[in-house]
């Protein structure tokens, strides 16, 4: 259920994403969230994020009300970097054990962009969009670790788990990854500088709005 990110090539153009609105027995028990925090070097309000998921994943949400992911889930391929960004989620006090990280967006092509079509399409080029949703979720800023999308596969997930496993990333390098600044980055059509959020778990009351990708 964490869903994972891959080499993207090329999202193209950002196209608006059908935004047919499904059942609202999903939203009943929303609980907006006002306070303010502190999220990496710039003040927020609770951030609004977007996630894909599927169904099945929303079905299980609206019923046990907070979701984390299944190590089971995660590619075995991916289980180095995965456990790397959750060892990230724990040393800033985000969860207090090791879970997978469960991926959203925060901003694609600009700041607070949601994703598209293309970007679905750019991910799982080969899975079929039918099954799944998109969720824009209003998350405590405590409960989300931005990172620039580029540098993570750069520095992570497009390492090979053997040499990231034995070499680690430099604390200077992750500090690169994490120091996410919205307003003086160079937006770009390769989707370099987007920007990424894991969360340690999902909680229904989060949930602003469910999309179909088609």
């Amino acid at each position: 259920m964490a869903e994972g990110k891959g080499s993207r090539v090329g999202a193209g153009r950002h196209t608006v994403l059908g935004c047919a609105p499904l059942s609202n027995m999903y939203l009943q028990e929303w609980i907006p969230v006002s306070r303010v925090r502190t999220c990496g070097n710039f003040e927020h309000s609770d951030m609004s994020l977007w996630s894909f998921q599927s169904m099945k994943f929303l079905g299980a949400l609206h019923k046990g009300r907070r979701m984390y992911a299944s190590w089971g889930a995660v590619a075995p391929t991916d289980v180095i970097a995965y456990r790397w960004m959750a060892r990230q989620m724990l040393d800033r006090g985000m969860t207090d054990i090791v879970v997978p990280p469960i991926w959203a967006w925060h901003s694609c092509g600009a700041p607070g962009r949601p994703p598209t079509r293309d970007t679905w399409c750019s991910l799982h080029p080969t899975r079929p969009a039918d099954a799944q949703v998109l969720l824009e979720l209003r998350v405590p800023c405590e409960r989300a670790l931005l990172s620039y999308y580029g540098i993570w596969n750069d520095l992570v997930f497009l390492r090979s788990p053997a040499d990231l496993e034995a070499n680690g990333v430099r604390e200077v390098d992750a500090q690169r990854m994490f120091d996410v600044q919205l307003d003086s980055q160079p937006w770009d059509d390769e989707n370099y500088f987007d920007v990424q959020a894991s969360m340690p778990f999902v909680h229904f009351s989060w949930i602003r709005s469910i999309s179909s990708v088609l």
